[in-house]
């Protein structure tokens, strides 16, 4: 009976271990399962925080071809002011010579 008693003590004593060794492994999930929902929310911002860069990116790129469209058309633009300067200095001159054989024609009849 004595030797009942021991075992039934040392079963006892096991047991306690026991759920103590299962409270603490609970806790020390709970603990990782906390760790493991802060890394997920980190991993999300930080998704969200990526997406918003390449967005930010896409219209960046976007704004930079404008850009380059908006100087390519200004280039051409600014080419067709020289020419049309050279015209109007062209007709100008034209009509200028014009006048002055007008000027010489009128001051023979006189």
């Amino acid at each position: 009976m004595c030797e009942r008693n021991d075992a039934l003590s040392e079963a006892v004593q096991t047991k306690d271990q026991l759920t103590a060794k299962i409270k603490e492994l609970e806790q020390e999930l709970s603990g990782v399962k906390e760790e493991l929902g802060e890394s997920r929310a980190n991993r999300d911002e930080a998704s969200n925080e990526r997406d918003a860069l390449e967005a930010r990116l896409e219209e960046t790129a976007f704004l930079e071809q404008k850009r380059d469209m908006a100087q390519v058309e200004l280039l051409e633009l600014r080419k067709e002011k020289e020419q049309l300067e050279l015209r109007l200095c062209s007709k100008e001159s034209e009509q200028g010579e014009g006048s002055d054989k007008i000027t010489k024609s009128e001051q023979k009849v006189s």
